[in-house]
């Protein structure tokens, strides 16, 4: 927030030009503030976009069992190569 204290005096008017921080700060990216924000500077950061409201990482699509399947799959195939790794290192 210190970038968007510097911006607001350069420019001589608060939130005239916003950091990529400062609208993904409103935008929830972060998550939840101690305050909420005021909805016409946060409206102006990030327009029609819906704020996000609940804990971000919860946006994430689960990773764990497609990975687990990928390295599965990956030493299935070493199994059927003849040397997979350097043969002192069986």
């Amino acid at each position: 927030m210190g970038t968007q204290a510097v911006l607001n005096v350069l420019t001589g008017e608060r939130y005239k030009v916003m950091s990529q921080e400062t609208k993904r700060i409103l935008h929830g990216d972060y998550g939840r503030t101690v305050k909420p924000f005021n909805r016409e500077i946060q409206k102006k950061a990030i327009g029609e976009a819906l704020p996000i409201t609940c804990r971000p990482a919860d946006l994430l699509a689960p990773e764990l069992e497609t990975l687990a399947k990928k390295q599965w799959r990956v030493l299935k195939s070493r199994k059927k190569m003849s040397c997979p790794m350097p043969c002192s290192l069986r």
